[in-house]
């Protein structure tokens, strides 16, 4: 086990807090498999970070930490894949950015817009409200658990506040 970590540490050399976040990760994949540490490190996703040598040196601690929670944390990691696609699919502008809550508990979304002018942001109220009455927004509060009857929109013709 430890020589299988010493592998990916004396390559990635993590500091001390990200060492003992992949610590903790690796412990918690290999408990839920009911398997060794070195298996996990066996991931293909893994065992790539480390062939690579320009990866190796530029962002795979980040790519580490990332793979591991993913195979940490699958059911999150589906949700998350399920949810960017959703938001892909809305075809906003790059200036308007809709983020889940934190490990997508709550079912509350995140918006946030950049305009430069009264012009720049009326252009971006019309895109939300053409984006809400489409519905496609049902689907990014599906990801966060929101029950059917909050997903409701202006597209059914609510007035006022808008439960979605």
């Amino acid at each position: 086990s430890q020589r299988a970590v010493l592998e990916y540490v004396s390559v990635l050399r993590p500091g001390a807090n990200l060492l003992r976040n992949y610590l903790r990760l690796l412990a918690g994949i290999a408990l839920r498999r009911g398997t060794k540490v070195e298996e996990v490190l066996q991931d293909k996703g893994l065992r790539r970070l480390l062939r690579d040598p320009q990866t190796a040196r530029s962002g795979s601690r980040e790519l580490m930490h990332k793979r591991l929670r993913e195979l940490r944390y699958p059911q999150m990691h589906r949700i998350g894949e399920r949810f960017e696609s959703a938001r892909r699919d809305l075809g906003l502008s790059p200036e308007v950015s809709l983020l889940p809550p934190q490990s997508f508990e709550g079912g509350r979304l995140r918006l946030t817009f950049e305009v430069e002018s009264p012009r720049d942001l009326e252009a971006r109220a019309k895109e939300l409200l053409e984006t809400v009455r489409s519905g496609k927004l049902q689907e990014l509060f599906r990801c966060l658990g929101a029950p059917a009857g909050r997903t409701r929109g202006a597209a059914e013709g609510e007035q006022g506040d808008q439960e979605f």
